[in-house]
C-alpha cells in the first residue's frame, strides 16, 4: 500500500501543476481573439459609414457636376477650333484693311508728286495773284495732312496685325498641345464617371456584403472563445482528480479520511482500486474532451483565417476594381480630374489672352475707323481747292493751262481718294464684326471660371469619398491581413493543450496500472464510499455520469445543485 502511497503522490505531483501552461496558452489566445474580433467590427463599422457616403446625394451631385464639365471640355475644344478659324478670318480682312491703307498711301504720294507740280506751274505765271499763292499752301497743307493721317492709319494696322500674329500664335500652339487632350480627358472621365455610377451601386452592395461577413467572422470569433471554456472545465476536472488522489494517497498512508474510515485494511485497499480506475476513467475522459474540443477550435481558427483573407480579398477585388496601385477606382480617377482641372485652368489663361489681344486689336481698328471722318473731310477739302483753282486758271486764260491740268488732276485723285477711304471702311466694318464675334465668346470668361469652380468643388467631394475608400481598402488589408496570421499563431498555442490531453491520457494509464490487481469492493461500498474521495462536488454533469458507471451514488444536476446553494447559505 505504501508503494501504492507513493506512485499515487508522484502522478498528483505531476498532475497538479501540468494545466497551468495550457491555461496561460489558452487565455492568450482568448486575448487575442478579442483583439482580432476587435479588428474585424472596426473594419465593419468603417465599411458601414462607407456604405452610407457612397448612397449619398453629395457624392451623386459630384458625380453630375464632373460630367458636365467634361462635356463642356469637348466644347472648349470645338470653340477653340473656331476661334482659330475666325482668328484667321480676321486675319483676311485686316490685309485686306491694310491694302486700303497701302491704296491711300499711294494716293498721297501722287498728290506729293502733283503738289511739286503745282508749285512748278505756279512759278512760270505771270502773276502775283494771292490766290494761287493760297492755292498751294492748303494743296501743301491737306498733303501734309493725309500724309501723316494715312501713316497713323497705317501704324494702327500695324499694331492690330502684329496683335493678331501673336495670339493667333499662341492660340495655334494651346490648340497643338491640349486640343486632342480636352476631347481625350472629357472622354476618360465621362468613361471613368459612368463606370463609376455603376461601380459605387455595386461597391456600396459590396460594402454591406463586407460588414455582413465581417460580423458573421466576428460572432464565429465569439464561439470560439466560448468553447475555450473548456479549459476551465478541464482545470476544474483535473483539480477535481488531484484532490482524489490527495485523499486517496493520505488513505492508504494510514490517515483516517471520510471514504476509508472504520473500513479493514482488505476493503480499504478494494475501495481505493476502484477509485483510482474512477480517476484514470475521469483522467482520460477529461484529456480526450480536451483534445477533441482543441482540434475543433485548431479547425474553427483555421477557417476563420481563410474567412478573413477571403473578405480581404473579395474587398480589395471590389474597391479596387479600376484602380492603380491598389487604390479604389474612384483614388484612379484623381489623375484624370486633376489633368482635367488643369486643362481648364490652361484654357482659361488662354481665352484671357485672347480676350486682352482682341481687346487690343478692336482698339486699334475702332480708333482707325474713327480717323476716316478726318480723311474724309480732307478729300472734300482737295476738291474744294481744287474747284477753286479752275476758276482762276480760267481767268488767266492760256497762262494757267498748265495749272488748270493739276487741277483736273487733283480732282481726279480726290475722288480716288474717296473711294479708297470706303473701301477701307468697309474693310474695317468687317474685321470689326469678326472681332466683335470672337469678343462676344470672351464673356464665357465667366463660365470658365464657374466650370472650374465646379470641378474644384466636384473634385473636392469626389476626393473625400477617394480618400475614405482608399483608406477603407487600406484597413481592411492592413487590419484584416493581420488577423489571418494571428489566428494561425493561435493554432499554435493549442499545441500545449493538445499535449496535456496526450499526457493526462498517459497518467490515466498509470492509475489503471496500479488498480488492476485489487478485487472489486461490494457494490453497497462503492454506492456509499466511493464519492467521498472527492471532497469537492462535482460540478460536470459527463464527471457525474461517469462515476454512476464505477457504481457510485451521484445526485442528479438539479439535486446536486440544491446541496451546493445549501452548503453555502447554511
Amino acid at each position: 500500500m505504501e508503494l501504492n502511497a507513493a506512485l499515487l503522490r508522484t502522478i498528483r505531483d505531476r498532475l497538479a501543476p501540468a494545466f497551468a501552461p495550457v491555461d496561460d496558452d489558452l487565455l492568450a489566445v482568448g486575448d487575442r481573439l478579442g483583439h482580432a474580433a476587435g479588428r474585424i467590427d472596426g473594419i465593419g463599422e468603417r465599411f458601414g459609414s462607407l456604405r452610407q457616403l457612397l448612397d449619398c446625394e453629395t457624392l451623386e451631385a459630384a458625380s453630375r457636376q464632373l460630367g458636365a464639365a467634361a462635356a463642356r471640355m469637348t466644347t472648349l475644344a470645338t470653340q477653340a477650333e473656331a476661334e482659330n478659324a475666325a482668328l484667321g478670318e480676321l486675319g483676311t480682312h485686316l490685309r485686306a484693311v491694310g491694302g486700303r491703307i497701302a491704296y491711300l498711301l499711294r494716293i498721297n504720294q501722287a498728290l506729293g508728286v502733283l503738289t511739286l507740280n503745282a508749285a512748278i506751274a505756279s512759278s512760270t505765271l505771270d502773276t502775283d495773284s494771292r490766290d494761287i499763292v493760297t492755292f498751294q499752301t492748303d494743296l501743301r497743307r491737306l498733303t501734309d495732312l493725309a500724309a501723316q493721317t494715312v501713316q497713323r492709319f497705317g501704324q494702327l494696322h500695324a499694331a492690330a496685325v502684329k496683335d493678331l500674329a501673336a495670339i493667333a500664335a499662341q492660340q495655334e500652339a494651346f490648340m497643338r498641345q491640349h486640343g486632342p487632350k480636352l476631347r481625350e480627358v472629357s472622354q476618360r472621365i465621362t468613361r471613368g464617371l459612368d463606370s463609376i455610377t455603376t461601380l459605387r451601386r455595386q461597391a456600396s452592395a459590396a460594402a454591406e456584403q463586407t460588414q455582413e461577413r465581417g460580423r458573421a467572422i466576428s460572432a464565429a470569433i465569439g464561439a470560439v472563445v466560448t468553447a475555450l471554456q473548456v479549459g476551465d472545465a478541464t482545470r476544474q476536472r483535473l483539480e477535481h482528480v488531484t484532490d482524489a488522489l490527495g485523499e486517496l494517497a493520505s488513505g492508504l498512508e494510514g490517515a483516517d479520511r471520510p471514504w476509508c474510515h472504520d473500513l479493514d485494511p482488505a476493503s480499504r485497499g478494494a475501495l481505493a482500486s476502484r477509485a483510482m480506475a474512477l480517476e484514470a476513467a475521469l483522467l482520460r475522459d477529461a484529456g480526450g474532451t480536451l483534445a477533441q474540443e482543441m482540434r475543433s477550435i485548431a479547425d474553427s481558427l483555421s477557417r476563420l483565417g481563410r474567412e478573413t483573407q477571403g473578405m480581404v480579398d473579395q474587398g480589395q477585388a471590389l474597391f479596387g476594381r479600376g484602380g492603380r496601385d491598389g487604390r479604389s477606382f474612384l483614388g484612379a480617377l484623381d489623375g484624370d480630374l486633376g489633368e482635367a482641372a488643369s486643362l481648364v485652368g490652361s484654357s482659361k489663361a488662354s481665352r484671357d489672352s485672347l480676350d486682352a489681344a482682341m481687346a487690343a486689336i478692336d482698339g486699334h481698328m475702332r480708333t482707325l475707323r474713327a480717323g476716316l471722318d478726318e480723311i474724309r473731310g480732307m478729300e472734300i477739302d482737295l476738291r474744294v481747292v481744287g474747284l477753286n483753282a479752275v476758276f482762276r486758271c480760267a481767268r488767266l486764260g492760256k497762262q494757267g493751262a498748265a495749272l488748270g491740268a493739276v487741277t483736273i488732276e487733283l480732282r481726279a485723285y480726290a475722288k480716288q481718294m474717296a473711294e479708297g477711304v470706303q473701301g477701307l471702311a468697309e474693310a474695317l466694318e468687317a474685321a470689326l464684326a469678326i472681332g466683335g464675334r470672337l469678343m462676344t465668346a470672351g464673356g464665357e470668361a465667366g463660365a470658365l471660371d464657374d466650370m472650374m469652380a465646379a470641378m474644384r468643388t466636384g473634385l473636392e467631394r469626389l476626393g473625400d469619398a477617394g480618400r475614405a475608400m482608399d483608406a477603407a481598402i487600406a484597413g481592411l488589408r492592413a487590419e484584416g491581413g493581420r488577423v489571418p496570421e494571428e489566428l494561425a499563431a493561435m493554432v499554435e498555442c493549442l499545441d500545449t493543450a493538445l499535449a496535456l490531453s496526450s499526457a493526462v491520457g498517459a497518467m490515466g494509464g498509470e492509475l489503471d496500472a496500479l488498480s488492476a490487481a485489487a478485487p472489486p469492493p461490494e457494490p453497497s461500498l462503492l454506492r456509499d464510499r466511493l464519492m467521498l474521495v472527492h471532497a469537492v462536488p462535482f460540478t460536470m454533469e459527463r464527471e457525474r455520469e461517469i462515476a454512476r458507471g464505477f457504481g457510485a451514488d451521484v445526485p442528479q444536476a438539479a439535486a446536486a445543485a440544491a446541496m451546493e446553494v445549501d452548503d453555502f447559505l447554511f
